[in-house]
């Protein structure tokens, strides 16, 4: 019994450990001209509720040194079956 528990144990760690999805989704256009400045934020969000970092938007176009925000693309990338979210904020402009 004991065996079997840890089998199913063992197969469960390495099916979330090996079940990565990455999701790009470009989130903000403008109609400000394509800039050659690029500016990004990254953080981790645990369960849902705890946060890392600061991935937001102004953090990305701070990061750029951009005033002028042209696009905004996030990209998620969940590990552990989704337990464990990467969260990355990419904006560029002038």
């Amino acid at each position: 019994m004991r065996n079997s528990f840890i089998g199913i144990l063992t197969a469960l760690i390495v099916l979330m450990t090996v079940s990565c999805a990455t999701i790009t989704v470009p989130t903000g256009v403008t109609n400000n001209p394509i800039g050659q400045k690029t500016g990004t934020a990254s953080g981790m969000i645990i369960l849902g509720l705890f946060g890392t970092a600061n991935a937001s938007v102004y953090e990305a176009a701070k990061n750029g040194g951009i005033t002028t925000i042209s696009t905004v693309d996030t990209e998620t990338i969940l590990y552990f079956g989704g337990i464990v979210m990467k969260v990355t904020t990419t904006v560029t402009g002038e």
